[in-house]
């Protein structure tokens, strides 16, 4: 059995290229192509989970149910998602630098 469709963009439905569509609990799986499109070939019948994740963008589940013969087409919708991140503390201090303590260091000159 096959499943295939399109990834589309929720809010705009533009094709979304290079996501990865999934069978759960399972060893398949395909990379979008340009256009958006999918195709998982040698799925079980019966009732399975669909799983498409990109980054910056929500993980869909779908549930299906696959049939003994034939193509099932399923289109997909991924919602963007803002990605978050902890919060960063910048230090402007130009005598550490030049003790040589360890890190990742800039030193930036004030142009005034």
């Amino acid at each position: 059995m096959t499943i295939a469709g399109r990834v589309l963009e929720a809010e705009t439905s533009a094709p979304l290229a290079d996501v990865v569509v999934s069978l759960e609990g399972s060893g398949l799986a395909a990379l979008t192509d340009s256009v958006g499109r999918y195709r998982l070939d040698g799925v079980p019948a019966g009732p399975q989970v669909l799983r498409a994740q990109r980054i910056g963008f929500a993980v869909a589940r779908l549930q299906v149910t696959v049939p003994r013969t034939g193509v099932l087409t399923r289109d997909i919708l991924l919602s963007v998602s803002a990605l978050r991140m902890e919060d960063i503390t910048v230090t402007a201090d130009p005598v550490s630098r030049a003790r040589g303590e360890l890190g990742t260091a800039s030193v930036m000159r004030s142009s005034t």
